[in-house]
């Protein structure tokens, strides 16, 4: 799977930038006044050759602000999931689906898992049935005024091999996550198949 960037509506990844920029500006003037202390103590009982050793080596902005940002990106978000309103919605997930034709009558039933791989910046989506797996190739996300999120995204699915009836395709879906994420439900649109229909998702304990 490929995490590609996501959207969310009213989040701005350049104010939370800029507050993680403090938080680096911040580490780098600490980090510089300990190894400025270490070195004056160090220097009270040893010679200079040897405290300069001891002394915390400089640590700059840019180094401190790539590792503020991965530990950001990868753990730290998802502590703050609610003031961010980015949901996290990554794990496993099973798919109930029913493919509706054009007089609003099942046609037949499905099932899939569902992984969602997601970082604070980048997101990825897998559906796979017994025929064919598909990827998201753009995810936006809104939050409700109810609490809920609404999530759309476009994907490309690929059938597996000897599914001869089956050709590659684009799709579109829009699924509602519940208040807690433990739920969702949509709809979902193939073209070059003309088929559609609902989706429910239940997360993996």
């Amino acid at each position: 799977m490929v995490e590609h960037e996501y959207s969310v509506l009213g989040h701005s990844r350049t104010n939370v930038g800029r507050y993680l920029g403090i938080v680096a500006a911040a580490i780098t003037s600490g980090a510089a006044a300990l190894g400025a202390a270490t070195y004056g103590i160090a220097a009270s009982f040893l010679p200079n050759n040897i405290a300069t050793h001891i002394a915390l080596p400089p640590l700059t902005a840019a180094i401190v602000f790539t590792g503020v940002h991965f530990l950001f990106n990868k753990y730290a978000w998802r502590f703050m999931w609610g003031v961010l309103q980015v949901p996290k919605i990554y794990g496993e997930w099973e798919c109930l689906g029913k493919t509706i034709d054009d007089n609003g009558e099942i046609q037949y039933e499905w099932q899939a898992d569902v992984t969602i791989t997601q970082t604070w910046e980048k997101i990825c989506i897998q559906l796979k049935t017994s025929q064919s797996k598909s990827f998201s190739q753009f995810v936006g996300i809104e939050p409700q005024a109810c609490g809920e999120y609404f999530l759309a995204y476009s994907y490309h699915n690929e059938p597996r091999q000897g599914e001869a009836e089956l050709r590659p395709h684009l799709g579109y879906a829009e699924m509602t996550f519940s208040k807690n994420l433990k739920t969702a439900s949509g709809d979902y649109f193939n073209r070059y198949r003309n088929t559609a229909g609902r989706m429910e998702w239940t997360k993996k304990q």
